[in-house]
């Protein structure tokens, strides 16, 4: 079975920037809820304030992240650093949720860090690729 595998392929270059744009949008959200949470309220809204939400944004990240690091790992470049970078930096966020008081400044900043580390991870998964191997030239030439 012959698959070809570009750059720009549709499906999986909106997927991957979908992932990127989710694991960004995690590590703003973790550096804006102090200041979401103290105006806010201010304005009757107090949506920020949902554990469900959290959750949710937690295991949207988690499910688009890996999904698009297995992905390029098994298509392209069968190198782990992607994975390593993104596990540590979701055992960071999961700590910083599950362990630490999110509401305390260590809480705060592990959170952020996670949640960028994973935002990272995204970028490396993709300069990975980019710098493939011979794996990746095989699988062209098909």
């Amino acid at each position: 079975m012959n698959i070809e595998i570009t750059e720009n392929s549709g499906g999986l270059g909106r997927f991957e920037r979908f992932a990127t744009v989710a694991s960004v949008f995690c590590a703003v959200e973790c550096a804006a809820k102090p200041f979401a949470l103290l105006l806010l309220p201010l304005f009757g809204i107090k949506l920020f304030d949902s554990e469900l939400l959290e959750l949710a944004i937690i295991g949207l990240v988690f499910v688009l992240g890996l999904g698009s690091i297995a992905h390029r790992f098994f298509t392209r470049h069968r190198s782990y650093r992607p994975m390593i970078v993104f596990f540590a930096g979701f055992a960071a966020l999961a700590s910083a949720h599950f362990i630490l008081d999110e509401n305390s400044t260590t809480g705060i900043a592990v959170a952020i860090a996670g949640a960028a580390t994973i935002a990272a991870s995204q970028f490396v998964n993709r300069r990975v690729a980019k710098d493939c191997c011979e794996f990746h030239r095989t699988m062209e030439e098909k």
